[in-house]
């Protein structure tokens, strides 16, 4: 697929400063949600009970990871990409079995090294966010390449994990696709042509989803607001 290229970016944004990831003074508490008594299959979606979409962070759920999923593979794929090419296909094995599962960076930290913060390397990478945007094809798009997005595809982009005072607070900036039949690709992006970017607006029109605003890092909010355009074709 050749598309999912950023083709617009406010001419104010400033690149953030590097995050400085501390060890934690203090344990940390995680409080477990109301979950659905059985977990989805995938690729159904996971709801917690009682809880708006809008502040849903786990868009799939399991119990387990896949189990072709080793610790090689996650001291391999742990940490979020740095790409320099518009856009730059990410997608493994590691980062699907994530998705599927839902597990955050530090369950499956724990998973594999026992101790979260063992070595002090940080964040790491998952796909339960808040501030990422969903939207679905309602109809197919043709890509330059002559693929063929089909109606139902999903198209997840950006978000952010946990708040500043956690090892794992990350603000992404790439776009998860989810077919209809349960395949998935990830693309990753420049800073320059896509920030990284959380509570934004998509809006989808004609072959282009406009994403309007974003919360981003302190250091690069402008006095403009973020507007970026992602090229499906």
């Amino acid at each position: 697929m050749s598309g999912n290229r950023f083709a617009a970016l406010a001419d104010d944004y400033a690149p953030p400063l590097p995050a400085i990831v501390t060890k934690p003074t203090a344990t940390l508490k995680r409080v477990v949600s109301s979950k659905q008594a059985d977990d989805p299959v995938f690729p159904a979606e996971f709801l917690t009970r009682g809880l708006p979409e809008r502040f849903q962070s786990t868009v799939y759920h399991s119990k387990t990871l896949d189990p072709s999923v080793t610790r090689r593979m996650f001291l391999r794929w742990r940490l979020p990409q740095v790409c320099i090419d518009n856009p730059t296909d990410v997608t493994n094995p590691y980062y699907i079995a994530l998705i599927k599962a839902g597990w955050c960076g530090y369950s499956v930290s724990k998973h594999f090294i026992g101790d979260r913060f063992v070595d002090g390397v940080g964040p790491v990478w998952c796909f339960c966010r808040y501030g990422r945007s969903r939207t679905v094809l309602d109809r197919p798009v043709s890509s330059l390449a002559g693929t063929v997005l089909e109606a139902g595809t999903k198209i997840f982009i950006a978000g952010q994990h946990e708040d500043g005072s956690d090892p794992d607070f990350f603000i992404y900036n790439d776009v998860t696709v989810v077919f209809p039949n349960g395949d998935i690709k990830i693309h990753q992006y420049p800073h320059e042509v896509f920030p990284p970017t959380d509570g934004h607006s998509a809006t989808l029109l004609g072959n282009h989803v406009w994403l309007i605003g974003s919360v981003g890092y302190r250091g690069a909010r402008g006095k403009k607001a973020q507007v970026c355009v992602l090229d499906l074709t």
